[in-house]
């Protein structure tokens, strides 16, 4: 059965049929409308991703430390620009040729915070806090470890406190990603 319509073939490259633009227009102004939607979606995009990314990240530091043979020292563990912190766990190695590990105190920033600190590995420390209500702060140090540097070493000496496992929580049980810093202990040695 035929409808009275008449049958019309179209030209699939032909537009002119559906837009009052015409395919000279489209044509030769193509590249300019592509041109103008990159720079409008471009910083848009831009943007967004700066809204959705933090702008610091979270950071574990140690600091460097200068010692004397004999000498106790006191090496705080820094947090920085750290949001609802509340659970950390490190393991920490250390040369016991050199230093040996007298006790840990916590900061006052960390008071809602409990710890433990498990020395039971020769050279190794494993350190756990928690607590039910996280901590904020851009700069904090939460825990001050304490080692007696050894009285026998006669040259100038280098060590650091290696960091072998490193995970910090928050409230929501949200591992929190940071990056560490570490920085050497330097022993001046006796003359």
């Amino acid at each position: 059965m035929k409808s009275g319509a008449p049958h019309h073939e179209f030209d699939d490259n032909d537009l002119s049929h559906f837009s009052p633009i015409s395919t000279f227009f489209l044509k030769a102004n193509g590249d300019a409308l592509v041109k103008a939607g990159i720079t409008v979606l471009v910083p848009i995009i831009v943007c967004l991703l700066i809204w959705v990314t933090p702008l610091q990240a979270a950071q574990l530091v140690i600091p460097e430390i200068e010692g004397d043979p004999g000498e106790i020292i006191h090496i705080p563990i820094i947090l920085k620009d750290i949001d609802n912190l509340a659970g950390l766990k490190l393991t920490i190695s250390f040369d016991r040729t050199l230093l040996t590990y007298q006790n840990a105190i916590k900061s006052p920033h960390a008071s809602g915070l409990m710890h433990l600190v498990n020395a039971s590995s020769p050279g190794r420390l494993t350190i756990v806090m928690a607590g039910a209500a996280g901590i904020s702060s851009r700069n904090i140090p939460v825990l001050t470890m304490i080692f007696k540097i050894h009285n026998d070493i006669h040259k100038l000496t280098r060590t650091e406190l290696t960091i072998g496992e490193s995970q910090l929580m928050s409230e929501t049980l949200q591992e929190i990603s940071h990056t560490l810093d570490s920085r050497p202990i330097i022993i001046h040695g006796e003359a």
